[in-house]
């Protein structure tokens, strides 16, 4: 696939995913009284996961998933109905990767850990939904005077508040094409030649959100998201020498991946 060919399809999802996320708003500005539009951008850390295809040539310390962190940036909009129900789709730029670990230092005195990242594309579209308001940390001398607090603002005596909502959607996903594909790369000790069998694909996600608010406002987005993806994307063969054996082993991905992530809602309007 070349880079055009990819360009366009990345192009046809985009708008697809915007095109459903429309008609989304508009079905949910007529049903409902009280809705927010927001655009949320948001910076996050990925923890790429991987599985073990065969390791029957690799050595007794071989192991798959170290612990290896990527970034991640997203973009989406979100429409809040209530403070109740929120729908959202976006893109996100993320990764999809695969780490592992060779050697004992008992048996070989060495040990290695490798992590490799690829480039993934992301539309993710989706739906959150409230479950509690937290309140931590009342301070009853916040206002010079209590006259005016009633139910509707007695938020304000909080130092801490937040909304905590459960969420789950669909992401389509395109991996990047890469130059090294299909070629034997000398890396970190070990050489390794993966292939990447699905550009195209698709993953669910489920997490949590933690909105701060104050005032009324919405602040700080925090979010705990596990996405588990729908097929292999990648395949990696992986060949390395230890105290003077030959030793090969062949893990997987399939763009699953844990992230937290931290953003902001910008309010574009209110009805």
């Amino acid at each position: 696939m070349d880079i055009n060919t990819l360009k366009g399809l990345l192009q046809k999802e985009l708008h697809q995913t915007f095109f459903l996320f429309s008609i989304i708003v508009g079905f949910a500005s007529q049903a409902f009284c009280q809705t927010k539009l927001s655009l949320v951008p948001s910076l996050g850390l990925q923890v790429p996961r991987c599985y073990l295809i065969d390791d029957a040539m690799a050595d007794p310390g071989f192991g798959v998933n170290n612990f290896y962190l990527d970034l991640s940036a997203d973009i989406s909009f979100q429409l809040d109905i209530k403070n109740d129900w929120l729908f959202f789709a976006g893109y996100q730029a993320g990764s999809s990767g695969y780490s592992y670990n060779y050697g004992t230092y008992k048996v070989d005195n060495t040990t290695a850990r490798v992590s490799v990242g690829l480039f993934v594309n992301r539309f993710p579209f989706g739906v959150k939904k409230h479950i509690q308001t937290i309140k931590w940390i009342k301070i009853d001398k916040r206002l010079k005077s209590r006259e005016n607090i009633n139910r509707s603002n007695e938020n304000i005596l909080y130092l801490c508040l937040f909304r905590l909502q459960g969420l789950m959607g669909l992401s389509i996903d395109k991996v990047a094409v890469s130059s090294y594909e299909n070629e034997w790369i000398n890396y970190m000790g070990a050489y390794e030649r993966y292939t990447i069998s699905n550009h195209n694909t698709a993953s669910i996600f489920g997490g949590v959100t933690l909105q701060f608010f104050n005032y009324h406002r919405d602040h700080l987005q925090l979010t705990f998201l596990y996405s588990q993806g729908l097929r292999n994307t990648v395949s990696t063969e992986i060949e390395y020498i230890l105290s003077g054996k030959d030793y090969s082993a062949k893990v997987g991905s399939r763009c699953s991946y844990f992230s937290v992530s931290l953003g902001y809602p910008i309010r574009l309007a209110k009805k």
